[in-house]
């Protein structure tokens, strides 16, 4: 069984705040007793008492361990000891000896963590963002000059890093500021260890009231006036707002309505669940475009009214050549307003709607248990309808373009090692070459984004 140390912090905010330094000189073999504590701000949360006074909690970056060790435990409660007083900040060292531990996979299992299946139709925001980025920098840099043993470089970039690591609520940070502080504690240099020490006072003042005000305020203030806030609502099109606020509403933890009132909460949140840092960027991309398309629903709704009048008057006229010169200027303007022409292009667009081939039989390649899965994935994700034929988001110029369905295909039949793999979808979709279909569909603008959401929606 592993041997078990724990940091504990917080002493500034619980029962010991104020008079800590008294306390601090008595600490070292006191008995202290953990236990899980889930809040809002971390579900994951060790509480850690003396007698009847929470002192403080385990530190962020060991909460996975404790949590795995308390799991073990049959009362699901440790008692440890204090074994050191650090010397910068006030942190406690707990030792609990040797202890069994569950698996990590175990604690993510019994503890709502993460987004689960969640999923957005809003595209995912580049993680270039000049505050967002350059945390991930300036790791690389210190790791950089910690090979080339450049001590003078590590400490000017560990104290960049405190200073801005803030804006990565990611778990990915957590756990690479932690891997940076083991290997600077190893390091046996008195200079590296105190840059250890910083970027651990660092993590101590993350989730603090102070800094999450000002992460939260700088999310929806800066973030959401950036570049990077721009090219996503540029390039997320044709999403109904009103779908986006229901996936909103579907986010874990009430993210969504700490967004909308409280961003300090909103950043503490976001940030005690430890998300992957692509999950992050999913979930500010989805509330940053709802912030930054407010207001336009309902002046796109009545143009969307005018637009369906005009499209009456177009139809009774039974004149092709109008309704061809509508089609384009609504196609345009539904580009341009993110949708919200949508209904009556489509209702303009049924005079020359192919016929649907009628309701097939699964082709016996897809006919198993697994490939049904996939195909009401496909189906729920509005990919395909209740014939397995392609809908209207995989249509071009009013009729199925064969190109995009073959993304559809190609991700589904390598889901199920189909071989063939086209053969099937043929079949169902009584089409030709879906492999050269493919290859036209690589070389097309579209390829990327519409790849990366079916791969997202099919998970």
């Amino acid at each position: 069984m592993p041997k078990i140390q724990l940091l504990i912090n917080g002493l500034t905010h619980y029962g010991v705040a104020d008079h800590r330094e008294e306390f601090l000189q008595t600490a070292v073999g006191l008995k202290v007793v953990l236990v899980a504590q889930p809040c809002v701000q971390d579900v994951r949360c060790v509480a850690a008492y003396v007698g009847p006074m929470r002192i403080g909690n385990v530190m962020g970056d060991h909460a996975l361990l404790a949590q795995q060790v308390l799991l073990a435990a049959a009362d699901e409660m440790v008692i440890g000891e204090v074994t050191e007083v650090l010397p910068r900040g006030y942190n406690l060292r707990v030792d609990l000896g040797e202890r069994p531990i569950v698996s990590e996979e175990e604690v993510m299992a019994k503890l709502p963590l993460g987004l689960g299946e969640w999923t957005t139709s809003v595209a995912t925001m580049a993680p270039t963002n000049e505050l967002m980025g350059r945390g991930q920098m300036l790791k690389k840099l210190m790791w950089a000059y910690l090979k080339i043993g450049d001590i003078a470089q590590v400490e000017e970039v560990t104290e960049a890093l405190y200073r801005e690591m803030r804006y990565d609520l990611s778990g990915d940070m957590q756990s690479e500021r932690k891997l940076l502080c083991q290997s600077l504690m190893k390091s046996g240099d008195e200079r590296l260890q105190q840059a250890a020490s910083r970027l651990l006072e660092a993590s101590q003042r993350m989730g603090g009231e102070h800094q999450m005000q000002e992460v939260g305020t700088w999310l929806q203030q800066d973030l959401a006036k950036s570049m990077e806030a721009d090219l996503l609502v540029a390039q997320t099109r044709k999403v109904s707002r009103q779908q986006v606020v229901e996936e909103a509403k579907a986010l874990p933890s009430d993210l969504y309505h700490h967004w909308l009132t409280d961003a300090r909460t909103f950043a503490r949140v976001l940030y005690g669940m430890r998300l992957a840092r692509e999950d992050v960027l999913r979930v500010l991309s989805c509330l940053i475009w709802l912030q930054r398309t407010e207001g336009q629903e309902a002046a796109a709704q009545e143009c969307s009214n005018e637009a369906d009048y005009l499209v009456g008057l177009s139809l009774e006229m039974d004149d092709k050549e109008v309704q061809k010169s509508l089609e384009m200027l609504l196609a345009r303007a539904d580009d341009m307003t993110q949708g919200a022409f949508l209904q009556p292009l489509m209702r303009l667009r049924h005079w020359n709607e192919p016929e649907l081939p009628e309701a097939k039989e699964l082709p016996e390649a897809l006919a198993t248990e697994e490939a049904r899965v996939l195909l009401e994935k496909a189906q729920k994700a509005g990919f395909l309808d209740e014939r397995w034929q392609p809908t209207q988001q995989l249509w071009r110029n009013g009729k199925v373009s064969m190109a995009k369905a073959s993304v559809l295909a190609f991700i589904i039949g390598g889901k199920l090692n189909l071989t063939p793999l086209w053969d099937p979808f043929e079949a169902l979709w009584n089409a030709k070459d879906l492999r050269v279909a493919y290859s036209q569909a690589m070389n097309a603008q579209y390829y990327s984004s519409l790849y990366d959401e079916m791969k997202r929606k099919m998970r």
